[in-house]
């Protein structure tokens, strides 16, 4: 029996050690590796760095945007007050008698936390030193800092617990049952409750710059052993603590862009008439390149991190870039980033954006290893920003150029229909427009500039305003993504695409009737018929040849031109000069242009194309495609795509295969329009003297005005304010009702647009750049644009262009 008994015990213990086996071959060789890891993990601690972004700069290298540097090193109020050293005891001794602790009377507990804290509290001490020393500061410089944000915070605590108080007892005088202690006892300890601040961090060095703020952020990762007492046997008890109790480093800096407010000198001698005078005009600009450079917001949206996984997904040298060898991406959001939201700051994004460092420590032997942050990568523009301000000073009010004058004569303009305009623009009212410059050689953007402007200042303070303009819209760019219609600057194209397609001979000559149609003298007439009841054929003494036509802009040969082309013909010749076609450029949305509706000549009709002759019936453009369609012309047919930021991808240079006596047809006409006293570019006149536009020696313009009628500009009414009317002449006008139902809309604006765009070179020269200037609702193309399109010339001077 006995025997039995025990071999059924040996069976027992056996089965019990295989099954400790089994569980042991299980942890050792199926969960081994995972719980190793797991065990690693626990003595690893890691911490991630902030990195700064790139910068933005101009063609000559001059930083536009930058970060800058400002981390801000912020304490825990429980540090700050005190509190730390006493709770950190309290778990201390919870951990260090764990066994012992539920049993321990509340005097027990507080004498074991008691022997604890005096070592909290030396280390505490030392860390204010620790943190002076990396932050460069002075320890007393820390105290006092210290002693100023517990004191300012006691004081608001006071102040708002007596405001607790007051409201809560005037809450108990009103009721109007009996009041007891335990419902004054609630309003006591409601109002005692610890205010927000006694629950944040609070910045205790501010705007540390780049290097020390990377070394403090390394110091708020770091942990030290603390001997916090001995246990009965005498031995060390050791707690890991931070080196710097409640350090926290927030990234405080910000985007700033130098050149967002820039002063600029004009020559009061060059400019026009009544506006002449000696010395200098200076003229303070602000934001001169906010609509290429775009803005920041601080808030990240749920589309940027899906658009960042998107392009890791599809990108894998991007992927490679930006991703740990343990596949973490370096760039990943949090919040609280900042993200680019407009502009270059967000179509460069992702190259903009610097990378984390990882600041790695191996707990159990003390090994720090340490991945550097990576700054963003910088990103280059075509512009110069001198260029720009000088070209935005001459456009803002203060210059007198773009407000409303009284030898613009805009009260005698005519509408399509021949009769007045209604609703002129007022006297000295400012008139909104824009202006590119490209360099004809590289197709590089020079400058780009759209009105109104605004600051990054004040796109912080007041975007609601800005972003809510519906009259004035300062922020679209109207440079890239403002419909316009060409006008007579499309002249120069027509003739280049009719000599090329054999629609056209340079040795034919058309007779300018005065109108196109025989015995209709009110349908497709020639300007000059138009306001002075003659033709250009009796002007010059001859029926015009190529270059004369566009001298003086005849549109009866232009209507001829239109026709003769017809639409499919037109089409093609709008369409290769880039019309319905974008760019690319990488700094906001972009206006195609449109041909018809269908953007393929399809739904034109004859009577339409008769119209685009001149620039007028169913096409529209922007600045940036006329000062384009320009350098191709200049360049002999080769299309260069415009571009503004350096090294941006683009099509390799085309040649149109345009008809070179054409060409040199349209330049001799260009020419004439402006060096020519009989040309419609040459001259503007003041009490019946003329004056030449352009007013600069040893220069060479090549140019060509516009005069384009324009669609009225009609807004809701219910986003119109009382000056918006005010200003228009406006106040009174009855809104009108929308035949579908829709809002009541208001006419602000109507009547021509007034273009002006060149070429110029030094004399004896080339053409070197091309100037797109329009003007909104500004009539005459030579009186409003033209003075303007002369300044551009004078900054393409004083910066060294010319």
């Amino acid at each position: 029996m006995f025997t039995r008994r025990v071999l059924l015990l040996a069976v027992l213990i056996a089965i019990g050690f295989a099954a400790l086996g089994v569980r042991l071959v299980n942890l050792t060789l199926a969960q081994g590796a995972d719980l190793r890891a797991k065990a690693e993990e626990r003595l690893v601690t890691r911490r991630w760095t902030m990195a700064v972004r790139g910068k933005i700069l101009d063609r000559k290298d001059r930083v536009l945007a930058q970060d800058r540097p400002g981390f801000d090193a912020a304490i825990d109020y429980d540090v700050l007050s005190g509190d730390w050293a006493r709770l950190t005891a309290n778990k201390a001794a919870r951990r260090l008698l764990k066994n012992d602790w539920p049993e321990m009377s509340r005097e027990q507990r507080r004498a074991a936390t008691e022997r604890l804290v005096p070592a909290y509290q030396s280390h505490l001490d030392a860390a204010w030193g620790v943190l002076a020393r990396a932050a460069g500061l002075q320890k007393s410089e820390i105290q006092q800092r210290h002693a100023k944000i517990v004191a300012d915070i006691d004081a608001l605590a006071r102040a708002i617990v007596q405001k607790r108080l007051d409201e809560g007892y005037d809450r108990l005088a009103a009721l109007d049952d009996e009041v007891t202690a335990d419902m004054v006892k609630a309003v006591d300890q409601s109002a005692l409750r610890p205010i927000k601040e006694m629950q944040e961090a609070h910045v205790i060095v501010p705007r540390m710059p780049d290097e020390i703020g990377f070394a403090v952020q390394v110091l708020a990762g770091d942990e030290v052993e603390l001997v916090v007492g001995t246990d009965a046997a005498g031995l060390p008890l050791m707690d890991r603590v931070p080196a710097v109790p409640g350090l926290k480093v927030i990234d405080a800096g910000a985007r700033e862009y130098p050149y967002d407010e820039m002063t600029v000198a004009i020559d009061r001698a060059t400019l026009p008439g009544p506006l002449k005078g000696k010395g200098d005009k200076t003229i303070s600009v602000y934001g001169p390149a906010i609509h290429v450079l775009g803005w920041m917001r601080d808030r990240v949206y749920k589309e940027d991190a899906q658009q960042r996984l998107d392009r890791l997904r599809t990108d894998s040298s991007f992927r490679q870039r930006v991703m740990t060898i343990d596949g973490i991406d370096r760039g990943e959001y949090r919040d609280p980033d900042r993200v680019g939201h407009a502009g270059v700051e967000a179509s460069r994004e992702d190259e903009l954006r610097g990378l984390r460092g990882l600041r790695t420590r191996q707990l159990d032997t003390g090994e720090v290893s340490v991945m550097p942050a990576t700054p963003g990568r910088d990103v280059r523009l075509t512009v110069d920003i001198q260029l720009q301000a000088r070209v935005l000073a001459v456009m803002s009010p203060e210059a007198g150029l773009a407000v409303v004058q009284p030898w613009h004569e805009i009260e005698k303009t005519i509408g399509a229909d021949g009769q007045p305009i209604k609703h002129p623009l007022k006297l000295g009212q400012p008139i909104n427009g824009a202006a590119v410059v490209l360099d004809v050689d590289s197709g590089d953007v020079l400058a780009m500039v759209s009105t109104p402007s605004f600051s990054h200042d004040d796109i912080r303070a007041r975007a609601e305003e800005i972003l809510g303009d519906a009259v004035n819209t300062p922020y679209v760019n109207r440079c890239i993504n403002r419909s316009y219609p060409p006008g007579s600057i499309a002249k120069a194209l027509i003739l280049a695409g009719a000599t090329s397609r054999g629609n056209y001979d340079i040795s034919q000559r058309i007779a300018c009737t005065g109108h196109l149609i025989p015995n209709e003298p009110n349908k497709y007439r020639c300007w000059i018929f138009k306001r002075f009841g003659r033709t250009h054929s009796d002007y010059l003494g001859h029926d015009l040849d190529a270059a004369e036509a566009i001298m003086v802009s005849c549109n009866i040969f232009f209507f001829t031109l239109g026709r003769r082309l017809g639409p499919e013909g037109m089409t093609h010749v709008y369409q290769q000069f880039g019309v319905t076609h974008k760019w690319n450029l990488g700094i906001g949305p972009e206006y195609a242009g449109v041909i018809g509706s269908k953007n393929d000549g399809s739904d034109l009709n004859i009577a339409d194309a008769t119209q685009m002759g001149i620039g007028q019936g169913p096409v529209a453009w922007t600045p940036l495609h006329a000062a384009d369609a320009y350098a191709t012309i200049a360049r002999g047919g080769t299309k260069i795509t415009p571009r503004i930021i350096s090294g941006a991808a683009r099509p390799e240079p085309s040649d149109l295969g345009l008809n070179t006596a054409g060409l040199s047809e349209v330049l001799r006409g260009l020419g004439s329009s402006v060096m020519d006293e009989r040309g419609t570019g040459n001259h503007i006149q003041f009490n019946g003297r003329n004056e030449p536009v352009f007013n600069q020696p040893d220069i060479w313009v090549w140019g060509k005005t516009g005069t384009a009628a324009a669609p009225r500009l009609r807004v809701k009414s219910e986003d119109l304010e009382p000056e918006d009317l005010d200003d228009r002449s406006l106040r009174g006008q009855v809104p009108e009702k929308s035949a579908n139902g829709g809002p009541e809309m208001v006419t602000v604006a109507e009547g021509d647009h007034s273009w002006y765009v060149i070429l110029v070179g030094r004399k004896g020269d080339r053409p070197r750049y091309a100037v797109a200037v329009i003007t909104e609702y500004a009539g005459s193309g030579g009186k409003v644009s033209g003075p303007i399109a002369n300044q551009v010339v004078h900054a393409l001077i004083a910066e060294g262009y010319l």
